[in-house]
């Protein structure tokens, strides 16, 4: 099965076996299907909330960029899609239908 192509209007949902919980300053994302977990540093857990709130990569890079000085739009996007993409393959994210 090939992955699905993710671009800035894809949005996700999260699989019922992911949990997310902040432990200090990472978002940790326990999977209890397979006991394991994945830390998120403060762009991920800005990318997850966004998700969680039902919102796209787009909407992810333009809070990212809103909160971090400094933070180029298409550099964002990039490194979003490509943790959206790690995310997914690890099945800690689904994508939602368009």
């Amino acid at each position: 099965m090939t992955a699905p192509e993710i671009t800035k209007n894809s949005r996700f949902g999260v699989p019922r076996h992911v949990y997310a919980r902040t432990f200090g300053d990472e978002l940790v994302l326990l999977d209890f299907g397979r006991g394991d977990y994945f830390g998120l540093g403060d762009v991920g857990a800005v990318m997850w909330s966004t998700f969680e709130q039902g919102g796209s990569i787009g909407d992810a890079v333009a809070r990212v960029v809103s909160t971090f000085d400094g933070a180029e739009p298409p550099q964002v996007e990039r490194d979003l899609v490509d943790l959206a993409s790690d995310l997914l393959q690890q099945g800690l994210l689904t994508v939602e239908p368009a």
